[in-house]
């Protein structure tokens, strides 16, 4: 071989043998590369380094998680339906979930399935937002304590438990001491519990409306009910709108639960006294026969400045002498019984014009308070002097 062979041969050597190391080629390494920092490492080194590189991964898929699982806690916590735009995996996060539904009970909604069937996010659920009951699995709607918790927080959450616990005294109890609407969807059999219907009308008396046909006719119940709301006499059997002890327990209450008296009743004379009396404007629901009595409208008017004034009630109702028929707005004993009243001022303003222009009615409201002259027109005021000398001349 030629010194200028040999040289080719030598440089084609060197070529190849660095290609090789560089990794450019495929193939193994290079018989003739004898560099130790290019042997494998030992087996127990290559098993340190696997498993370090496994644990380096596992921190990288890890520590994202845990930050995406602390802004969504952040998030939730700030506003609770910021639950329903997680995604499906942070929505079974039971963190994240509880930490919503602690602030916001009726994101419920938004979890998983799997964490509406969770007692302990449910529970927290409904102890802020009773009715969030209503997304619970059907499962826990059976559970007595989820739903207690639910019935304690608002009775009306109720409606979304199991029939069974509809019919359990204690739950429904429970419930409608914390709503009276609660008594409309507990069993048949408790609307009929003279036990639980007390409570629930001792709460709100028209809570009676709820309680079953043979419950509105007992007197005990019904005492209760309209001592409570004296207009849920509306809700009472027809014989004991005609029980004079009902009624007058319902009127003492409420003036114009008188409305809902029997015919009887509203032309007894101590019923619808006791009606006025509390509202004036019930005189408007006594009978015919008793709004036109001027014995009666004199009498009440004597005991009772107030029922006939024509003042608004503090019920919002008009006067006895509002609603008193023509003769009796017309009769000068009643108004003259009314005008001198506290509220006579505005008594006078319902008073015919015969009357209100009778100079004694007339200076009896202004002595009252002076602002009845608003209610004295010119013509009045000419009519009680033409009325003063005619009563003069006779």
């Amino acid at each position: 071989m030629t010194a200028a062979a040999a040289a080719a041969t030598t440089t084609t050597t060197t070529t190849t043998t660095t290609t090789t190391n560089g990794c450019a080629s495929e193939g193994a390494p290079s018989d003739d590369n004898d560099d130790d920092d290019d042997d494998p490492p030992p087996k127990n080194v290559r098993e340190d380094a696997s498993s370090s590189s496994s644990d380096d991964d596992d921190d990288d898929d890890d520590e994202p998680k845990d930050v995406r699982v602390a802004l969504c806690i952040a998030a939730v916590t700030k506003n609770g339906y910021a639950l329903e735009d997680a995604s499906d995996e942070l929505r079974n996060n039971v963190r994240v979930v509880m930490a919503a539904v602690t602030q916001y009970g009726r994101v419920l909604q938004h979890a998983s399935d799997a964490l509406k069937n969770d007692p302990r996010v449910v529970t927290a659920a409904v102890t802020g937002f009773g009715c969030a009951l209503y997304h619970a699995s059907q499962e826990l709607k059976t559970d007595r304590r989820v739903v207690m918790a639910a019935v304690t927080q608002d009775g009306r959450a109720l409606v979304y438990a199991s029939d069974d616990l509809r019919n359990d005294v204690q739950v429904v109890t429970v419930a409608v001491t914390r709503h009276w609407y609660a008594l409309e969807f507990a069993s048949k059999e408790l609307r009929n519990n003279e036990a639980v219907v007390t409570v629930a009308v001792n709460n709100v008396g028209s809570a009676l409306m709820h309680a079953s046909d043979e419950l509105k006719n007992h007197q005990r119940v019904v005492v209760a009910a309209v001592t409570r709301d004296g207009r849920a006499l509306q809700f009472v059997s027809n014989a004991l709108r005609n029980n004079k002890r009902v009624v007058t327990a319902a009127v003492a209450q409420n003036g114009c639960a008188l409305e809902f008296a029997s015919n009887k009743l509203k032309n007894n004379q101590e019923v619808v006294t006791v009606a006025v009396t509390q509202n004036a404007g019930a005189l408007e629901f006594a009978s015919n026969e008793l709004r036109n009595n001027r014995r009666f409208l004199t009498a009440v008017a004597t005991r009772n400045a107030h029922a006939v004034t024509a003042a608004v009630t503090r019920d919002g109702g008009s006067s006895a002498l509002a609603v008193a028929s023509n003769g009796m707005q017309n009769d000068k004993k009643v108004a003259a019984a009314a005008v001198p009243t506290r509220d006579g001022t505005s008594a006078l303003a319902f008073a015919s014009k015969n009357q209100n222009g009778n100079l004694g009615i007339v200076l009896a409201a202004l002595r009252q308070n002076q602002k009845a002259s608003k209610d004295i027109s010119q013509n009045c005021i000419a009519s009680a002097v033409y009325c003063q000398s005619n009563e003069r001349k006779q």
